[in-house]
């Protein structure tokens, strides 16, 4: 009966043990698991976080394009307008050009009337005084053939 106790104890002891054994190993498990999961938690956390970012950068890149489109539209408009404008300025240049052209003719012409007048007067003058010129010699000639004549009549 003794030995047979001792078995049970014996037995109850190395039970306790195993059990122990069992529960550390059960506990390491668990605490392993925990760990574990902690892992995955924050993988999953990090996934999350970065399909938040990636789903704000879709957005804001949406935003974005949406922006590029807007600013294209604008680009071309103002591309529009500058070409509009650039055609009116050329055409005022070209209205510019021709009334410069033709104040620049009239201009011209009113030289050369101003330096056929001076012409006219300084011929006028040259004429005048040709005729006032010829007068005189005619004057000397008809006073030369008198004395002529009297100087051969004598």
């Amino acid at each position: 009966l003794q030995q047979l106790d001792r078995r049970v104890r014996e037995t109850n002891r190395l039970s306790l043990a195993k059990r122990r054994q069992i529960e550390d190993e059960a506990a390491s498990m668990a605490a392993q698991q925990a760990q574990e999961m902690l892992i995955i938690d924050a993988a999953t956390r990090a996934s999350e976080e970065e399909r938040r970012l990636l789903q704000d950068f879709a957005e804001k890149r949406e935003g974005t394009q949406a922006e590029l489109v807007a600013t294209h539209a604008l680009c071309e408009d103002l591309e529009r307008q500058r070409r509009q404008e650039q055609e009116e300025h050329s055409r005022k240049v070209a209205r510019d050009k021709r009334q410069l052209e033709k104040t620049a003719e009239e201009a011209l012409l009113a030289a050369r009337r101003a330096e056929l007048a001076k012409t006219k007067a300084r011929l006028s003058r040259n004429t005048r005084q040709q005729v006032v010129e010829m007068e005189r010699m005619d004057g000397e000639m008809v006073l030369h053939r008198e004395e002529m004549v009297r100087f051969c009549v004598c």
